[in-house]
């Protein structure tokens, strides 16, 4: 099904065609799974947010909303349904980012509500910000009627650059640039609905963020960890049976000095292909780490602006 008219159209679609595909992964650090959903209960469950978002926090259409959450199935959710309904999404660097960064990314994109999570963001800026509300256990929002937006030609997601010469710049990116795009990295990465993508670069960036919309415009399941870890890489990636992911130069270097770990889980690991990029490749890494682990990995070059790929 084309893309092209509605975002939440091919979820549901995806959901007529396989409605007990697992959609959704949520695992702890060593891989062992915590939530799913498959696509039925992905839909069930993004109409039930968006419905939280227009019937109890009266967002509409065009309104702006900060996101300090953690990789999460949760973050996936709000920021789908959010985009579903042409409301704009703000993810922020719960990690590196100071309190007055945060304030200065949220004033610049003006956003009028932050959605957080506890002892994830500063307590001066849930303090100093007009709406900061901590996101409920969303299994358990109910659902109603909710107006999803029509066609693609709308901001909704803005993300800021790294600031390196100067004060972070805030990218508006639409509906359009991101599944236009998503779309290109499903077709070079032969993206299906067999495949399972390991997220765990930041979902504040556009590297995870586009390969989960890849993922998904592929009808494959997307698998959350908490964060990366590099000693529990393999294990990771053993346990959920994922067959894809997308890291950066540092981890490749990292993982080429933990053999032991891929050889204690190695007859489970599935990996068929690895994304590398989102900095300057080392090929001398790249090429040890294929000898290594014979992974094929395929280096992507792109930025924030471009919604990913060049």
């Amino acid at each position: 099904m084309s893309v092209s008219s509605n975002f939440l159209g091919h979820i549901q679609y995806l959901r007529e065609q396989q409605p007990d595909a697992l959609a959704l992964l949520l695992c702890n650090d060593v891989g062992e799974t915590i939530k799913e959903y498959t696509y039925t209960e992905l839909t069930d469950r993004l109409e039930a947010v968006a419905f939280w978002f227009n019937n109890d926090l009266h967002l509409k259409s065009g309104d702006a909303i900060g996101l300090a959450l953690e990789n999460s199935s949760d973050m996936l959710l709000v920021s789908w349904a959010a985009w579903g309904s042409g409301i704009i999404t703000v993810p922020l660097d719960t990690k590196r980012d100071t309190a007055e960064q945060h304030i200065y990314k949220l004033e610049t994109a003006g956003v009028g509500t932050v959605l957080y999570k506890e002892d994830v963001i500063s307590k001066d800026v849930i303090e100093n910000h007009g709406k900061a509300i901590e996101l409920p256990d969303l299994s358990e929002l109910p659902q109603g009627t909710v107006q999803w937006k029509t066609g693609i030609d709308y901001t909704a997601l803005i993300l800021f650059t790294s600031g390196t010469t100067a004060k972070p710049k805030g990218v508006e990116l639409s509906m359009e640039n991101l599944l236009v795009n998503a779309e290109g990295i499903r077709e070079w990465f032969q993206i299906t609905s067999k495949d399972r993508f390991l997220a765990i670069l930041p979902l504040h960036h556009i590297n995870s963020t586009t390969f989960t919309l890849s993922t998904l415009l592929g009808g494959g399941a997307i698998i959350t960890p908490p964060r990366y870890s590099h000693s529990k890489f393999w294990q990771q990636a053993a346990a959920t049976q994922s067959t894809f992911t997308s890291v950066v130069p540092t981890i490749c270097h990292e993982q080429i000095a933990r053999t032991k770990e891929f050889e204690s889980v190695k007859d489970e690991v599935r990996f068929a292909k690895i994304q590398i990029g989102s900095a300057p490749v080392v090929v001398h890494d790249v090429e040890e780490f294929v000898k290594l682990y014979n992974i094929p990995m395929y280096q992507g070059y792109g930025q924030t602006e471009t919604a990913l790929r060049v």
